[in-house]
């Protein structure tokens, strides 16, 4: 029966699920990992055990680029303490991030951070609640990925654990998230918070280090790119890999030289790419795309395993509804189209009003983010990824076999 110190939970499906580890397995990975941490990696491991081990609450960021063992970091710290019993809860700001956190989920799934998120927000945790029971046993939080949420997403999270922990201790209205410790990580130079319409003012305000948070949070460096020190590893491939690395950090702290331009009233700088990461137009962009990534399409259209070794990855969503096209039509066979059944919800109290308001072309023209458009083209053998809405952390892959 799980334990937490001297108390017993018999019936927290939550607590359970969180405590069912195999500890002698736990301890022996924990064995292994850590004796392959580099410096700056055991520093940050010594004072997340230190701030657990005393119940200081501290608040932590891990700031590093890809490459400097920042997951494998995760690992050894989450082993460490899920292997004397304690609980460790572990998420990440997107779906495919959680999943490289043993036990991992999204933010928003396992603290219920409202969607719509404004700064008076808080977490829809009740009090008493298997979850509430969960967050009060839990001795370290995990968050990966920290910069790409709203920090009004941390300021409800905050809020949250300081109501749920002060029934314990009526200090914790005064620690930062209750006094929990938290470690977060990740790095501003990539993905930030996506502000819809936004101005680079407003995705800048909204980053976890304008928050009035940050000013007691413990920050820590890992600048050692571990993909050069593996072993028997090529001075080629070491070159091409320390090459590449370093053009990436060029680009993030603005060593660059740059240009300069105003596009639809914002001002952006523009830097030139290496040659060598840039695709040749022959024919036209996405052909050549699509064909410089998946160069054998013709012959291993449907192989499951040739499909997930590639992707093209495009930051707007027309793009990307633009190359799916494209490669549909480069499928054999003929395509069918099922078309979706858009109205008015009859539950509202002024249907017809709104029927007139909104008419079913005009329904039918809508696209949402994670749901098909109204016309879905389909043919035999083509691989399509659906995110159920019950499930945004998990990615569902199906191959149509017949229509």
């Amino acid at each position: 029966m799980p334990n937490q110190g001297n108390v017993i939970y018999d019936h927290d499906r939550l607590i359970h699920e969180e405590m069912n580890y195999n500890l002698s397995e736990l301890q022996q990975l924990h064995l292994n990992l850590i004796t392959t941490l580099n410096i700056e990696q055991k520093q940050i491991y010594q004072c997340i055990k230190q701030s657990v081990d005393n119940d200081e609450g501290q608040m932590i960021f891990v700031y590093g680029h890809g490459g400097t063992g920042k997951t494998y970091l995760w690992n050894t710290i989450i082993s460490s303490i899920r292997s004397v019993g304690k609980i460790v809860l572990a998420v990440a700001s997107s779906g495919i991030a959680s999943l490289l956190l043993p036990g991992g989920r999204t933010a928003h799934s396992r603290f219920k951070i409202p969607l719509d998120i404004n700064e008076y927000s808080t977490c829809q945790i009740k009090k008493e609640t298997q979850l509430a029971r969960l967050v009060q046993a839990c001795s370290l939080i995990v968050w990966d990925e920290a910069p790409m949420v709203h920090r009004h997403c941390f300021e409800a999270l905050d809020r949250t654990l300081k109501d749920i922990l002060n029934q314990d201790s009526n200090e914790a209205i005064d620690k930062p998230f209750g006094g929990k410790t938290l470690l977060l990580g990740g790095d501003f130079r990539q993905i930030l918070p996506v502000i819809e319409s936004g101005r680079k003012t407003d995705i800048i305000n909204a980053t976890i280090n304008r928050s009035p948070l940050w000013s007691k949070c413990k920050v820590f460096k890992l600048k050692t790119n571990m993909r050069l020190l593996k072993p028997n590893l090529s001075e080629e491939s070491r070159k091409e890999i320390e090459t590449f690395a370093q053009w990436l950090l060029d680009v993030g702290d603005g060593n660059l030289h740059s240009t300069s331009m105003v596009i639809n009233g914002d001002e952006s700088d523009y830097i030139p790419l290496p040659n060598d990461l840039l695709v040749p137009i022959i024919h036209n962009p996405i052909n050549d795309i699509v064909f410089s990534v998946y160069n054998d399409f013709y012959k291993f259209h449907a192989d499951p395993k040739y499909l997930r070794q590639r992707a093209i990855v495009t930051p707007y969503n027309k793009a990307t509804n633009s190359i799916n096209a494209y490669a549909l039509d480069l499928l054999p066979g003929y395509t069918k189209t099922y078309f979706g059944h858009d109205s008015i919800s009859q539950t509202s109290d002024q249907v017809s009003n709104h029927e007139l308001l909104y008419p079913t072309e005009f329904l039918n023209s809508l696209k949402f983010s994670g749901l098909p458009d109204h016309a879905l083209h389909l043919k035999i053998g083509l691989s399509i990824s659906i995110t159920p809405l019950q499930h945004l952390s998990s990615l569902w892959r199906y191959q149509v076999h017949n229509l």
